[in-house]
């Protein structure tokens, strides 16, 4: 992502592996890393995201090696 972001000079924030709920829709997802792109200038710094309020990540990873994650 990194190398990405640096050839089309795009600002991102990386999140890491976070568990992101949606209460409303009883959906939880818990990405290995999650990257902020479009929307990185809104969470910049915070560590108080709200998914009622504020945008999901724009890119949530998760890779499966040893279980998978579907069917």
């Amino acid at each position: 992502m990194k190398d990405l972001a640096e050839e089309l000079e795009l600002d991102y924030e990386s999140l890491g592996s976070t568990t992101w709920k949606r209460q409303d829709l009883l959906a939880v997802v818990e990405p290995d890393n999650c990257f902020y792109i479009q929307n990185e200038s809104l969470i910049r710094g915070r560590l108080d995201i709200d998914l009622s309020q504020d945008p999901p990540p724009d890119l949530a990873l998760e890779i499966d090696i040893t279980s998978k994650s579907l069917n």
